[in-house]
């Protein structure tokens, strides 16, 4: 038998993505484009993924969220996703358009990544804190973040 909780760290290219693992479920935080994630999962026999976790907006922590989100072997149930109301990419619409499908699908959930969160996104004994950003700094669609 397996000891869990368990921490992966993958390194995918320009970047790296976190597996953590409990009794109770699996968190992933951040990944790059590339198929690592994905054989990986498949390689440790996870076909539900409780929460991913996006740090930040840029393409380089995300990106791999998207071939995840498409793919129908694996059930995400919720996204957090970190709302940096400066980006305006083709790979975040994408991102935005894999989550639309897989709500539509697996009824997958999506909430923004806030100081707020901590304490709700814990897995079995993995405990996530948030540190920033907080609401009152991140700004809105439009702002910029403070």
């Amino acid at each position: 038998m397996m000891d869990l909780p368990k921490l992966i760290v993958l390194d995918v290219a320009h970047g790296n993505c976190s597996i953590l693992q409990d009794t109770e479920g699996s968190i992933i935080i951040d990944c790059a484009h590339g198929d690592t994630l994905i054989e990986t999962l498949k390689h440790l026999k996870i076909k539900e993924i409780d929460r991913i976790m996006i740090s930040h907006a840029n393409q380089d922590h995300f990106k791999g969220f998207v071939d995840l989100l498409s793919d129908e072997t694996i059930i995400v149930k919720q996204v957090h996703l970190n709302p940096d109301a400066k980006k305006d990419t083709h790979v975040l619409k994408a991102l935005r358009l894999a989550i639309n499908d897989a709500k539509k699908r697996n009824k997958t959930s999506h909430e923004y990544l806030d100081t707020d969160m901590t304490g709700k996104l814990d897995v079995g004994e993995v405990r996530i804190e948030v540190l920033a950003p907080s609401k009152e700094i991140m700004g809105y669609s439009g702002s910029k973040d403070l």
